[in-house]
């Protein structure tokens, strides 16, 4: 049982970290295909485990139209 709530807490964290990036990489995303660019590059970043989201702010500059 103490397990299963450990698991819960970290899986809540990555959560709050995750969700604010992915609000800001949705809005990308859509500018993206506005432009007719392709986001291949941008889903193979933000798919990276555990540091996809993080690499994705630090180099937004590069995603963004």
């Amino acid at each position: 049982m103490k397990d299963t709530l450990i698991l819960l807490c970290i899986l809540a964290v990555a959560v709050a970290i995750y969700w604010p990036i992915l609000r800001i990489a949705r809005k990308d995303i859509a500018d993206r295909a506005n432009a007719g660019l392709g986001n291949g590059m941008l889903y193979a970043v933000l798919l990276l485990p555990l540091f996809g989201p993080i690499i994705y702010l630090l180099l937004r500059s590069r995603f963004r139209v």
